[in-house]
């Protein structure tokens, strides 16, 4: 067998042990090589009456779903998410003439209800957001993304992008310049000794005009187009979108957790809830809905620090778009708003204890409401993605927990192409959690058996599978039963082998270190920081060094029993 084809393999066998007419069909696509039409498929909870049923054959639909392995011909998943870029752009453009028409004569609307519930979503935002941050504000709440920048790439550690030339946005460069110039050890690790306050020159940063747009891997048909931020903006970005989130928490959204809107799905069905969802929800933020809604001094602060253009192939376009996917207070933004506008909707329809839960854009709201915030919705450009919405029925999903009748029946999604050792271990491992999840346990055990075979063959070099137990919550091993686990009586756990990444050593710059350090020491601390500070150290030349991952390699483990 073709070590490429082991995904694909692993699901017929999981078909086969389904045994349903969708299973069957898969299979015959697999062996085929019918790849289009398996991603064409699509599956309608209504048809089924029991959700046993529709969760297997859900399972078999969706799992290879977003498998980067497909290559079907005629089909460029990044081409497919440009032109979804384009086509928002499009729409959003004819929202901000929408809105600036609206805005200067609210008598031309044809809805009437569209002005008071606008009126109630701008007294909702502004009675969230409340004073404009100060600079103090920013600094203390400001931190460094995981991701890539505009000029560094992912991975890029933050001592690294403090002590580079960061690249920024004019209209950001005052906020960053004055940031840094406070800060006296920051000023150090760019080799600045300083007395007091001060100002950075424009020669300490290198200026852009705007963020550079790129595609992610998304699902089979299509990428996820994102907007990678100029070092510094980002950095400020995250600042305010973190005054956003504690804001909006004061008020009963909490973007901390997602529990809230999957509990109210899996009760959606008894209680006349309905779960919405926007199709490119991100990138239909329009400057004029921003405008409209949120206070002016608010306003300024974010379009100060926003990107007003993108780098697309070395093209620079100026987006309709207020911010998009990759900003860092895009999140917490839509979030405000959407809570903002489907509050607002409910206050205006008069709904008795109405039950507004807010993620990003996963909204869940009283069924009677829906029409009226379908209706509004569309007016301020945002479109409600009818595929993932339910106003009815026996089926619900929101922040990927998907009900049946309040069952669950999350499909297990398999992305990557299981080629190396841990990948064929996190592809067993993902069904065997999904069997005990969703179905009942052990259910696919012949199609994991067959995944652990395979693992066998194809490294002949292992005498022994690393195994770990099955209430194990990592992936350093296939989860197995405990009987065949080795029980070590004298620590009352079991010993195992396991298949993990080692730790190796980058140099650091101390200084950047001990800024970064002491600025998250302003706020709640940080549990990742303290695991990098755990491993701080010197070499001999006085360099700061940092863990990162390494290479995988078999060791041994510890896992204690759970009682």
């Amino acid at each position: 067998m073709n070590v490429s084809r082991l995904d694909i393999a692993a699901l017929q066998c999981a078909c086969e042990q389904i045994n349903t007419p969708r299973s069957l069909s898969v299979w015959i696509m697999m062996k085929y090589s019918c790849y289009q039409e398996y991603l064409d498929l699509d599956i309608k909870p209504e048809q089924y009456d029991s959700a046993h049923l529709f969760g297997l054959d859900y399972f078999v639909t969706k799992f290879l779903s977003k498998w980067k392995g497909f290559k079907v011909k005629g089909l460029d998943p990044k081409m497919v998410a440009i032109g979804d870029w384009l086509s928002a752009e499009s729409q959003n453009a004819l929202t901000n003439t929408r809105l600036r028409n609206h805005m200067k004569n609210p008598l031309t609307t044809e809805d009437p209800s569209v002005e008071p519930i606008l009126f109630l979503a701008q007294r909702k935002i502004r009675d969230i957001l409340g004073s404009v941050p100060r600079l103090s504000d920013l600094s203390n709440h400001a931190d460094w993304s995981k991701g890539s920048t505009f000029d560094l790439r992912l991975g890029t550690h933050f001592t690294s992008k403090m002590t580079s030339r960061m690249t920024v946005t004019g209209s950001a460069y005052s906020y960053m310049s004055e940031l840094v110039g406070h800060d006296p050890h920051w000023c150090a690790s760019i080799g600045l000794d300083i007395d007091g306050p001060v100002s950075l020159l424009p020669e300490c940063f290198t200026f852009v005009k705007g963020n550079r747009l790129t595609t992610v891997p998304k699902s089979a048909k299509t990428d996820r187009c994102i907007s990678i931020e100029p070092t510094a903006n980002i950095y400020l970005q995250k600042a305010v979108g973190s005054i956003i989130r504690r804001r909006l928490k004061r008020f009963g959204v909490d973007l901390d957790d997602q529990s809230r809107n999957q509990q109210l799905a899996q009760i959606a069905n008894i209680n006349d809830l309905c779960t919405v969802d926007l199709s490119s929800a991100s990138d239909t933020i329009t400057i004029e809905l921003v405008k409209s809604l949120i206070p002016i001094d608010w306003y300024f602060l974010l379009d100060d620090l926003r990107s007003k253009e993108t780098c697309y192939e070395e093209t620079w376009l100026t987006p309709h778009k207020f911010s998009s996917m990759g900003n860092g207070f895009t999140f917490e933004l839509e979030s405000l708003i959407f809570y903002a506008l489907t509050s607002a909707v409910c206050e205006y329809l008069e709904v008795p204890n109405p039950t507004v839960s807010i993620y990003g854009d996963d909204i869940i709201v009283d069924r009677e409401a829906f029409k009226k915030l379908s209706s509004v919705f569309d007016f301020v450009g945002f479109k409600i993605n009818q595929k993932k919405s339910f106003s009815s029925g026996r089926f619900f999903e929101s922040c990927g927990s998907h009900f049946f009748d309040g069952q669950l029946v999350t499909p297990a999604y398999q992305k990557n192409i299981s080629v190396k050792r841990e990948e064929i271990i996190r592809l067993h491992n993902r069904l065997f959690r999904w069997s005990g999840r969703v179905v009942v346990d052990g259910f696919l055990g012949k199609a994991c058996h067959f995944i652990i075979k395979s693992y066998k063959r194809l490294f002949k070099d292992d005498k022994h599978v690393p195994r770990i137990p099955r209430h194990a919550v990592d992936d350093r091993g296939f989860l197995s039963d405990l009987a065949l686990l080795r029980f070590s009586g004298t620590n009352d756990g079991y010993i195992c082998r396991v298949y993990t990444n080692s730790q190796r050593f980058r140099s650091a710059s101390q200084a950047a270190f001990l800024a970064y350090k002491l600025r998250k020491g302003q706020i709640n601390q940080d549990p990742e920081l303290e695991s990098v500070a755990s491993l701080l150290s010197s070499d001999s030349k006085g360099q700061g060094r940092y863990g990162v991952d390494g290479s995988y390699r078999y060791t041994t483990a510890y896992f204690p029993v759970i009682r």
